[in-house]
């Protein structure tokens, strides 16, 4: 392929690990992840409280979705050409792009501010903590990228290796700052850029060690500055609407449910949200490689290559998922008071409905990664749009008061319509992948209950049993989880098909775990 700066493109001289050890470090990094993002859960809640953390979920979403709609895929279509093509030019391109994204949303904060309109684009939001939100927005960005660039390159385990570091000292920090009793809202802005700047410069470290610059200083020609903006041009301008659909959606979303039922609630869904996260810490690991693989199969033309991966990573990948899922779903009631304690009871319910939530925001990335590395924009941005504005439409019945047509159903009714509405336009997406690499849906629908039904039947007899025999909620909790990782092993080594996975796949995720309990990825 042809670089936009001239000439062939280049490929790394340097050794990139195999995909099963790439995959094998992030599972193991995300294992590490899962504790650390558990107790840190549990400091940050208790810390702040429900309203105070209802506030930081809502400037952070609302920023990560502004910055998300000026991006409008560009950065999907720099990782895509960086892993096919792997150029310095084309890295500082993207950093220009970047950088006119921050500029472009400042300017827009500013331009609400000066013409009166805080009150009503952030309701009860301070300008200190809007442009606290801002700025950490614009550094995760710079951070999730620098990430790319890592994959991209084949340098994941080094990476992951990185980010365990980078999480312990992140928890030890946070440890201090609560035990100091100095955990308020604008040192929690504070606190977060400061351990997103840690993970930067380790892996401006990992590149440096590998002879690759994270910021290449190579000027850019104006021929060449032509020539990948037109290529993101080419690549992005399908998505722009899906973009600004998707966008006003979850802005609204967010702002329906501050306005209507406020900061508490706020804080009960970002509770909840954030808890659901949780569950897809490990499937998520594998959304970039896949997409990766996707890409490199696409330059090659290898479409049998994309479907043997489709099917052999997404069943597997699910049921994952639905194991940590339905656990969190029925053990919700304890893990929010555990958590969060009685001020964040009330969280309870939207939490066992969001905990759903990653299954099929797993497989719709999986889904994204297909349309994204094959070109097929806009196919996904008719199903996106669509979407959107369906959703936003039920976001207002189920937000909104009684008096204005709505149900006034809170962070409950904001969890049904996320998870709901999400499994709907997923379900869309993997029919027309189905079509196209002639795969049977019918398959993949069936597997998707069916392994939801039966891990939430295990998950319910491990928690129903253990509340009998073992008193107190941590104890019971425990044992519940504890029973249930027993009966999901024997399950998976005596009739793997019973969570929709075949005998293969049951072998390949025991290696997995056991290469990433011993820490020492290979190849699968």
């Amino acid at each position: 392929m042809t670089s936009p700066a001239g000439g062939a493109s280049p490929r790394s001289a340097s050794t990139e690990a195999s995909f099963g050890a790439r995959y094998a470090s992030k599972v193991t990094a995300g294992g590490v992840g899962l504790v650390v993002s558990l107790v840190s859960q549990v400091l940050i809640i208790r810390s702040l409280g429900p309203a105070h953390f209802g506030n930081f979920s809502f400037l952070a979403a609302f920023f990560g979705q502004w910055i998300d709609f000026f991006d409008s895929g560009a950065s999907l279509c720099f990782y895509n050409r960086l892993s096919q093509r792997r150029e310095n030019p084309l890295i500082r391109f993207n950093w220009e792009f970047i950088g006119l994204i921050g500029v472009a949303v400042a300017v827009g904060v500013g331009a609400v501010g000066l013409f009166g309109g805080r009150a009503r684009v952030w309701p009860d939001q301070d300008w200190s903590w809007i442009w606290s939100a801002l700025l950490l927005a614009f550094l995760l960005k710079v951070v999730q990228t620098a990430g790319q660039i890592i994959d991209a390159f084949g340098h994941t385990v080094e990476g992951e290796r990185a980010r365990t570091v980078q999480r312990a000292v992140a928890l030890l920090l946070l440890a201090a700052l609560c035990g100091g009793g100095a955990i308020r809202l604008p040192t929690f802005f504070g606190y977060n850029a400061v351990v997103a700047t840690l993970l930067l410069a380790a892996w401006w470290e990992v590149l440096r060690k590998k002879n690759l610059r994270l910021f290449p200083a190579d000027p850019l020609t104006a021929a060449a500055r032509r020539g990948y903006a037109r290529e993101y041009w080419t690549y992005s301008h399908p998505l722009i609407l899906y973009c600004l659909a998707g966008f006003a959606a979850n802005v609204m979303d967010r702002w329906l449910l501050q306005t209507f039922a406020g900061s508490l609630d706020q804080g009960f869904f970002g509770f909840s949200f954030q808890w659901s996260s949780v569950c897809f810490l490990f499937s998520g690991a594998m959304v970039p490689l896949i997409m990766r693989e996707f890409a490199l199969a696409f330059q090659r033309n290898d479409t049998d290559d994309i479907r043997r991966r489709f099917e052999r990573y997404v069943p597997l990948l699910y049921s994952v998922t639905g194991f940590l899922a339905a656990f969190v779903a029925v053990e919700a009631r304890t893990l929010a008071g555990l958590a969060g304690g009685a001020r964040f009871r009330d969280a309870a319910a939207p939490l066992a409905v969001m905990a759903f939530y990653p299954l099929h925001q797993m497989l719709g990335q999986v889904c994204g990664s297909y349309f994204y590395a094959t070109d097929r924009t806009k196919a996904y941005r008719n199903v996106g749009i669509v979407g959107s504005l369906l959703g936003l439409a039920g976001s207002y019945f189920l937000l909104a008061p009684p008096a204005r047509g709505g149900l006034g159903a809170g962070a409950l009714g904001l969890a049904v319509k996320t998870v709901l509405f999400n499994a709907a336009t997923t379900n869309v997406l993997l029919w027309v992948i189905a079509r196209s690499l002639k795969m049977r849906f019918s398959y993949y629908l069936r597997h998707q209950v069916v392994t939801l039904l039966f891990w939430t039947a295990l998950a319910a007899l491990s928690g129903g049993l253990s509340a009998r025999w073992i008193p107190g909620a941590v104890g019971s909790l425990a044992a519940a989880a504890t029973l249930y990782g027993a009966l999901a092993t024997v399950a998976m080594a005596v009739r793997p098909a019973w969570i929709g996975v075949s005998p293969e796949d049951a072998r390949r995720l025991f290696a997995w775990a056991g290469e990433a309990l011993r820490l020492r990825p290979r190849a699968v």
